[in-house]
């Protein structure tokens, strides 16, 4: 039987869990004042995704400080992003803390993002392995293979994507993901895309042609409008691949934990930081895991 593993995009996690809970009626925060609302949100979803699919390990990834690869080749990389109040940090900073303590693994590596220590794991792993990804990050889709399926929350509810229902959601492949980004563009990346190219031409487009290397290879047989279109847009499309493709080369300093299946077991010093920080349910929701 095959092992089981949760790679959980920390980052998104703790963006979702921050603002997902920050207008919430009830008050999140301690006696002390220190607001708590991400780390209820976080840990409630790593109870119950570890509650419900049992896994054999669970690794969490996430941002480092500091530019990447990618922002050293495209300055406005992500740029129109604005920052998080100052809580939030607070939050992020305690949440990286309790993991370690709670016998969590978690990872970062300054120079990359969390989605390519996603993609290094799951290509380490994959071929013996179900690799379950919980993200909402379109970027990950890439990964999606036979044994690499992904959980995207929506709407209180958790949509499973996987190797059979890729293509009717999105009418293209996995594999095609990073050529449809660096088409139609991607916003939260500050990625362009091709002016005047929409996702029902680009999915045409990459049903005929498969990739952007094709489609550029037999250009003159294309409509002169969008020909053009793609001809104005060559040097940056090639940029925008480039970085669209996730990295499976960040580097572990300790690989050898990646291939240490011991189910999912809590420490009980993290439960006692949890106390401390008066999140008493939480406390008891993961002590019903099995504890250290």
């Amino acid at each position: 039987m095959k092992k089981r593993v949760i790679i959980i995009d920390g980052t998104y996690l703790v963006f979702k869990s921050y603002y997902g809970t920050l207008y919430s009626k009830q008050k999140l925060e301690t006696k002390t004042g220190i607001k708590t609302n991400a780390i209820v949100g976080f840990f409630n979803t790593v109870f119950k995704l570890i509650k419900d699919y049992h896994p054999d390990q669970i690794f969490f990834c996430f941002d480092a400080k500091g530019k990447t690869f990618r922002h050293e080749e495209y300055l406005e990389y992500k740029q129109q992003r604005q920052k998080a109040p100052e809580d939030f940090y607070t939050q992020f900073l305690i949440i990286k803390d309790l993991l370690p303590e709670l016998n969590l693994q978690s990872f970062e590596q300054i120079g990359f993002e969390a989605d390519d220590i996603v993609a290094s794991i799951t290509s380490k792993l994959k071929e013996n392995t179900e690799i379950i990804i919980y993200s909402a990050d379109q970027d990950l889709n890439q990964l999606i293979d036979i044994n690499v399926k992904i959980l995207k929350p929506k709407n209180s509810k958790l949509i499973e994507v996987n190797n059979d229902n890729f293509f009717e959601i999105y009418n293209f492949y996995p594999w095609q993901v990073v050529d449809y980004k660096s088409i139609v563009g991607d916003s939260s990346d500050n990625f362009k895309g091709i002016k005047g190219i929409g996702p029902k031409t680009a999915i045409k487009l990459l049903e005929k042609y498969r990739n952007v290397e094709n489609i550029y290879a037999n250009i003159n047989l294309i409509e002169k409008n969008i020909q053009t279109k793609f001809l104005d847009y060559q040097d940056n499309l090639k940029r925008d691949k480039y970085l669209a493709q996730l990295r499976y080369d960040v580097p572990f300093e300790n690989i050898d934990v990646l291939y240490s299946f011991l189910n999912v077991k809590i420490s009980n010093n993290g439960l006692i930081r949890l106390k401390e920080l008066e999140l008493f349910k939480i406390t008891e929701n993961l002590k019903k895991l099995e504890v250290n």
